[in-house]
């Protein structure tokens, strides 16, 4: 049977990279598979006849891609495959623990106005993390189909399957503003209404500077029509600061930002996340920790200033113990109020800390004074003079050696039962 008689439309695979499009989309085709490039590209496209839907469906992997206005080969290709023109439904595969990053393909799918089935892959690892998603509520939002997929396990397969026939475009609409709305407005009057996707999409991309996009519509524009939508476009520029397709990436950004909060949340789990763990490390670890690093940074500073002035021993002792309670309280207030209260994971406040702009540097320098201290000091000092005076001795003087003792439980008394000086064994 030719390729024509068996497919009625296709199926796009859409996400970013590392999502899990090649799993699913060996999952749904199995060994009925097509490789090749691009025309035009270097790009390889995988496509391959669905299996369990009579062969109607052709579904094609598309290259990983962070967005559809694109800065790349490969963003270029998934999204000029989107444009094409003929029958088409989007699966769009998200990284459920990184639904921010999908929403944001899903605001411009939307805005084309293709049908998409909505897939939250990677479900397992989501809930590891100790998050979870109101799926509910987001496929009440965007009203399309929302499947939750462990690809790697081939867990809902059969109801991504089952769904494809239920795809439709995601009911969302983003205001930018009405000087870019406006803009928007005019460009859509400018631009074939044969087109698959809405015009009001191509109008959004050719605002952003979608060069590539503009190439493909010169010779559907009548003449002079780009240079109108171009007039219009630097005309909108000339408002704002930034470029326009910053403006517009904030836009969908914060409206993604707002979702996001409605849909996530993170679960605390009692066995995981103790609140006897969090109390130790507010209020003793962070405390003595913070004194720690003040009192360290306190006394280096002394002894540069005494190299200079030799200062009395009150500069010496007493102001770095007091700089090192002024930072442990002043530390702990901090987290105490923006984390604590927050009911912040752990990982999650360590890595905030270490980024933090001021408390960055000092922990940076109390990590490596810890390091020189195990490695140049304990491993460097003491481990190689207990190998050298002990163990091994040296050129001059045997080794002292060591003694290895047993303890004998049911006389409860210890024995030495051997010297070791690597001359020879002494037995007691």
């Amino acid at each position: 049977m030719s390729e024509a008689g068996m497919s009625t439309f296709k199926v796009a695979l859409v996400g970013n990279p590392n999502v899990g499009k090649s799993v699913l989309f060996g999952l749904l085709t199995g060994k009925y598979v097509t490789v090749s490039n691009y025309p035009g590209t270097t790009v390889e496209v995988s496509k391959g006849i669905c299996k369990g839907l009579n062969g109607r469906i052709e579904i094609v992997d598309t290259p990983g891609a962070n967005s559809l206005i694109p800065l790349s080969e490969d963003e270029l290709v998934a999204r000029d495959m989107l444009l094409d023109e003929y029958e088409k439904r989007v699966i769009q595969v998200v990284d459920a623990k990184n639904l921010r990053r999908g929403l944001l393909i899903t605001t411009q799918l939307a805005e084309m106005g293709l049908p998409v089935i909505l897939t939250l892959n990677m479900w397992d690892e989501l809930l590891d993390r100790g998050m979870n998603i109101d799926v509910p509520v987001l496929q009440e939002t965007l009203n399309i189909p929302i499947i939750k997929t462990i690809a790697t396990h081939r867990v809902g397969i059969n109801a991504l399957l089952g769904s494809i026939e239920s795809a439709r475009a995601p009911n969302l609409h983003i205001d930018y503003g009405i000087i870019i709305e406006e803009g928007i407005s005019k460009i859509q009057k400018l631009l074939p209404r044969d087109t698959i996707i809405n015009t009001r999409s191509l109008a959004i991309m050719i605002l952003s500077g979608d060069e590539a996009l503009e190439e493909k519509l010169r010779n559907k524009l009548p003449n002079g029509s780009l240079d109108d939508i171009h007039h219009i476009r630097d005309n909108i520029q000339k408002q704002f600061s930034n470029p326009l397709s910053y403006v517009i990436n904030i836009k969908r950004a914060n409206y993604v930002n707002a979702l996001v909060e409605r849909v996530c949340t993170t679960v605390l789990q009692e066995g995981k996340t103790l609140p006897f763990i969090r109390g130790v490390l507010f209020y003793f670890l962070v405390p003595l920790a913070a004194f720690f690093i003040g009192y360290k940074l306190a006394t280096l500073s002394m002894f540069l200033i005494s190299a200079r002035l030799q200062p009395y021993d009150v500069l010496t002792h007493v102001i770095p113990i007091a700089i090192g309670g002024i930072s442990s309280v002043w530390f702990s207030l901090y987290l105490y109020l923006k984390e604590y209260k927050e009911k912040s994971t752990i990982s999650e406040i360590l890595g905030r800390i270490t980024m933090h702009p001021v408390a960055a540097f000092p922990i940076l320098v109390t990590i490596l004074w810890v390091v020189y201290k195990l490695v140049g000091e304990f491993g460097a000092g003491t481990c190689v003079d207990f190998f050298e005076n002990k163990v091994f001795g040296n050129s001059l003087a045997p080794s002292g050696g060591f003694d290895i003792y047993v303890y004998i439980p049911f006389i409860k008394k210890i024995y030495t039962i051997t010297h070791v000086n690597f001359q020879g064994f002494n037995y007691y």
